[in-house]
């Protein structure tokens, strides 16, 4: 697989994973329980965030495999990729953090800090690992 090919595809499961996570998020809104509305909402704008980061993601990989490369280019770009996603794991797990002081912390005066850092800890982990996963796919040649 190459390069691009591996990009456009891991676009298509993160866009997949974003009409979930908006779709579920809208669900969730009619549960009136206070957590699960924030786990929602987070669902709602985090998918939405990547979403367009995941269309902007294949729109460029489809753009440069149309052009055709070289060698030099793939490898330029799957160590790109490389460091673009091992970036991200970085900020999720910071952001994991910040949703785990939310919803620990600030959440034992205000539910809807305890919410929203519930719903930020669990979009980010899925992010986390979806990350990892891709980091271990990147066709390196």
């Amino acid at each position: 697989m190459s390069i691009w090919n591996f990009e456009i595809s891991m676009a298509r499961w993160l866009i997949a994973w974003c009409a979930l996570s908006v779709w579920g998020g809208f669900a969730l809104l009619f549960t009136r329980n206070g957590i699960i509305v924030g786990i929602g909402v987070q669902g709602i704008i985090w998918g939405s965030i990547f979403a367009l980061v995941a269309m902007f993601v294949r729109r460029r990989a489809q753009a440069w495999s149309a052009r055709g490369d070289s060698e030099t280019t793939r490898v330029r770009e799957a160590r790109l990729a490389s460091n673009v996603l091992w970036g991200g794991i970085i900020v999720y797990i910071v952001l994991v953090v910040v949703g785990l002081v939310f919803a620990l912390i600030k959440g034992n005066i205000d539910m809807l800090a305890r919410a929203h850092g519930w719903g930020l800890v669990v979009q980010m982990m899925v992010m986390f690992v979806f990350n990892l996963i891709c980091t271990q796919m990147i066709p390196r040649r």
